[in-house]
């Protein structure tokens, strides 16, 4: 779910490999290629505005060589932060939440946003976090996506950009409490751990939360149904101990 910025990019074709991360050769235009010029470079790098060039100065690019799964990363443009994502198991490919049709993976080729990319500590659990929003994945077939995973948002607000679902995200706080941990209890004793609906930043947060104990070091504590883009960086960026800035593009 974008705070400021959009992102409808199309899926074109499917991939899965749940252990050793698999980079396609034919899958480039999702990063930016490594023999880009440094002026083409420092205007992309420039782009992203406001506090978060100065962040990623110095930082290396990120390239497919360096993807790992679970990686988070946040459209950015303008010092705005904006949709969120989470690299999948097979790191050619990406897993969002858009409006109109839900969770989807899709190939990384097809994201060509401006962006900063963070880690977690964890690369086991974060390996996890990928597979489980994998399974909330609407399938693809022939140009159409099923209604067969998890959902953006319901109700007659669905399919009209500001949705029911981030309005709820706007007028809730982000603070970890009860009604978070009621939440989470629901969604584990559900088959594949899903929710019914998610806005893009709070699948990536629901991703790590559910495959971990709120006890756990590196536990994400926000209530995920009120989190936006903005929230989640920030947290990252105040946690650092367990999630590093670890590129841009």
């Amino acid at each position: 779910m974008p705070s400021t910025l959009s992102s409808a990019n199309s899926y074109t074709s499917t991939s899965g490999n749940t252990s050793v991360p698999v980079m396609s050769s034919s899958l480039t235009s999702g990063f930016i290629p490594s023999s880009s010029s440094s002026q083409e470079l420092l205007s992309r790098q420039k782009k992203l505005g406001g506090k978060l060039a100065p962040l990623v100065a110095g930082l290396p690019l990120y390239t497919r060589s360096m993807s790992r799964p679970g990686d988070v990363f946040f459209h950015a443009n303008g010092g705005a932060i904006g949709h969120t994502n989470i690299v999948s198991s097979d790191v050619s490919m990406k897993v969002d939440s858009v409006d109109g049709v839900g969770v989807r993976k899709m190939p990384m080729a097809r994201d060509n946003n401006s962006a900063i990319v963070f880690r977690f500590y964890n690369a086991d659990l974060a390996l996890r976090a990928a597979l489980v929003v994998e399974e909330w994945a609407n399938n693809y077939d022939n140009g159409t996506y099923a209604r067969n995973g998890v959902g953006y948002s319901g109700g007659p607000t669905a399919g009209i950009g500001i949705t029911g679902r981030v309005i709820g995200a706007l007028l809730g706080s982000s603070k970890f409490g009860t009604g978070a941990r009621a939440r989470l209890l629901k969604y584990r004793n559900r088959t594949g751990m899903m929710p019914k609906h998610v806005i893009c930043s709070e699948m990536c947060t629901l991703a790590f939360q559910l495959c971990m104990a709120e006890t756990e070091e590196g536990f994400i504590k926000l209530d995920a149904k009120h989190t936006l883009p903005s929230n989640l960086c920030n947290y990252f960026l105040k946690h650092t101990a367990h999630w590093s800035l670890v590129g841009w593009r």
